[in-house]
């Protein structure tokens, strides 16, 4: 019996010691989960204060980003004092520890090789933007991205609207040159439409009329690089909601050929500064301009500056200064009051004419000349160049009214030239004033004509009608059918025209549609060819991206 209480007692003793270890195991074992658990939390916590460190570092970089967008607005530089004024965004519970955006001393001029402007020319400004953070429980982020603001002269784009571009054109249309608009574009044709170089847009692209649905049954072709055209059966309404077919899709047809929105295409900033309206362009000087107008207005630029009243009872010709000036041959500048009679505007036409050919290399000086006539109700005014086969130099000739084009242009001996202007007109080599003085329904028939010029004008809206589109953006006033139209240049529609507002209207007593030889200039690829005055769009690309973080 004691036998037995002694071997009972020893059990208990084990099942106590037993006991008291599993106790100490899951002791510790609670204390290490605890512990993990500390650990987890602290790690989670670290995690998250780092991601809200990342994101506001990453936020002002991404606010530098959008000032200099805002900044490359426009043609100018961008100054160190401009960047020194690019400040950081305000965060909850974040500070900067560093926040500096900066350039380098020197721009240079650049082909640019990758991205949908591969192969244009442009002017390029190293910027590095610093962003360092400091944030709760000392959380930090550090990150520096190296940039480039990128200039690209306008007219290095065979054509760019700001606005939404159409093209409908009737006859066959070939163009050859790239083509971006920072909007939609929309496309269709009932014959051939053929694109031979990119297409670039912010927006979307549809298969009809924007402003009524209207559908085409012609073609449209694009080629890719290899030169070998493909039809465009579909557009971006086809693949809605899916922008992934879609970049899927075209770059399988057409290699990276056709760029939308779906393919991060965003829009270029303006060529003029933030807060003008691009027509400022073309806008006349006056004595109150601040300096950013006077840096934008082409008539702050010109040495050749002439002004007409409404009656053209005076004319005077004065240099950039505001001094009278006597051309080389005073004869090269005259008025022609109720010169023609405009059927697309419905009015009489009053024209300051300037014979090119009697204007020297001297009367251009910097090559801008600035031309105007008052504007008067119920009457059209124009500034009308003739006599331009051969320019005495490099030479830009804007305006507020619209530009008349008489004859081919700048076919001998070629000088970098541009039209900017309220609207362009195209009159060919048969066009007659006296054939044109009348209201008649009449059409007088044009001659084939060739004109080397790159083109700033404004076109109408396309609210309740087609207004031209691409093909019409330089507006036509004859009977072109059989004869060809052709142009070397540059088509940029920044804006809406503001006194040529008549609104197109297809045959008699209007115009009837050339056929349409046009191409991009490539003489403006290189910088020491582009037209004086040439405006610039910017963008930015992102060269290289570093990061740090610190707990």
């Amino acid at each position: 019996m004691k036998k037995m209480l002694r071997t009972l007692n020893n059990q208990r003793g084990v099942a106590l010691i037993t006991m008291l270890l599993l106790l100490s195991a899951l002791t510790i074992l609670a204390v290490g989960a605890v512990y993990v658990s500390s650990i987890d939390t602290q790690l989670a916590g670290n995690y998250y204060q780092n991601s809200r460190a990342f994101y506001a570092a990453e936020a002002g970089v991404e606010k530098a980003l959008s000032d200099i967008q805002s900044l490359l607005d426009g043609a100018g530089t961008i100054t160190d004092a401009e960047l020194a004024a690019i400040l950081p965004p305000t965060i909850d519970d974040f500070t900067w520890e560093e926040f500096s955006v900066v350039r380098a001393p020197t721009s240079f001029v650049d082909t640019i090789t990758t991205g949908p402007y591969q192969g244009m020319v442009s002017l390029n400004l190293p910027i590095t933007i610093t962003s360092k953070v400091l944030g709760p429980k000392n959380s930090r982020y550090h990150i520096i991205v190296q940039v480039e603001g990128i200039q690209i002269p306008v007219f290095q784009f065979g054509v760019f609207y700001d606005d939404s571009l159409e093209i409908h054109n009737g006859p066959v249309m070939d163009f050859i040159g790239r083509v971006h608009t920072n909007s939609d574009l929309f496309l269709g044709t009932n014959s051939t439409t053929r694109f031979h170089k990119m297409i670039t847009l912010a927006g979307d692209l549809y298969r009809f009329r924007i402003w009524n649905g209207q559908t085409f049954s012609g073609t449209l072709l694009i080629s890719d690089p290899d030169s070998n055209f493909v039809a465009l059966t579909y557009d971006s309404g086809t693949y809605a909601g899916d922008d992934e077919g879609f970049v899927t899709r075209t770059n399988a047809d057409f290699n990276g050929r056709l760029r939308t929105r779906a393919h991060n295409i965003t829009p270029l900033g303006m060529p003029i500064a933030a807060g003008l309206a691009p027509i400022e362009i073309i806008g006349r000087r006056s004595a109150g301009d601040d300096p950013t107008l006077v840096a934008e207005r082409l008539d702050w630029k010109a040495d050749t500056r002439i002004y007409a009243n409404a009656a053209l009872s005076s004319i005077s010709i004065t240099n950039n200064s505001g001094n009278p000036k006597v051309l080389t041959d005073p004869t090269a500048v005259y008025a022609s009051y109720d010169a023609f009679y405009d059927d697309r505007e419905g009015q009489w036409t009053d024209l300051l004419v300037i014979d090119v050919a009697k204007l020297a290399a001297a009367d251009l000086a910097a090559g801008v000349i600035y031309a105007t006539i008052d504007e008067q109700a119920g009457r059209h005014k124009g500034i009308k160049l003739i006599n331009a086969t051969s320019l005495p130099a490099p030479m830009t000739v804007a305006s507020d009214n619209a530009i008349y084009v008489q004859g081919s242009y700048n076919t001998v001996n070629w000088q970098p030239s541009a039209v900017m202007a309220d609207a362009v007109y195209l009159l060919s080599n048969s066009w007659s004033d006296a054939a044109n003085h009348n209201t008649s329904s009449s059409l007088n028939s044009a001659s084939t004509t060739t004109f080397y010029l790159a083109m700033i004008s404004g076109d109408t809206p396309n609210a309740s009608a087609y207004n031209g589109g691409l093909e019409n953006f330089p507006r036509f006033l004859e009977s072109w059918s059989g004869r060809t139209a052709t142009i070397y240049g540059s088509f940029i529609n920044l804006f809406l025209s503001q006194n040529a507002v008549g609104q197109w209207s297809y045959g008699s007593p209007v115009y009837q549609a050339p056929a349409r030889d046009w191409w991009f200039e490539v003489r403006f690829l290189d910088f020491n060819n582009l037209p004086p005055g040439t405006p610039s769009v910017g963008t930015v690309l992102r060269i290289a991206f570093r990061q740090e973080f610190f707990i």
